[in-house]
């Protein structure tokens, strides 16, 4: 899935876009950590670490249990890629329990 608009673009994580999404979560470490409910060791704020994640994300979306994307600006001047943000959605099932 990716949506496209003149500047933004809207896709599924892949492996690829660790860097990207380690930038994001070194960067804002301490307001994430704040909000967070799970404890993150330092193996997380690795390349690796971010890989694994993406990995887990996009077998939980194989499984149906949650979609996690990635929204990116697109700066026109020299053609590069700029990550905006990241959001992940559980999706319930229909009796309404959540299964982690």
């Amino acid at each position: 899935m990716k949506y496209s608009a003149e500047r933004i673009y809207v896709r599924f994580w892949n492996v690829d876009d660790a860097a990207l999404l380690l930038d994001l979560q070194v960067r804002n470490r301490g307001e994430i950590e704040n909000i967070s409910a799970s404890d993150r060791d330092e193996s997380f704020y690795s390349l690796e670490g971010q890989r694994s994640l993406i990995e887990s994300w996009n077998k939980k979306r194989e499984e149906g249990n949650r979609y996690s994307f990635g929204i990116f600006y697109i700066q026109r001047m020299n053609s590069s890629v700029k990550f905006l943000c990241s959001r992940s959605y559980w999706i319930l099932p229909q009796n309404g329990s959540l299964v982690i």
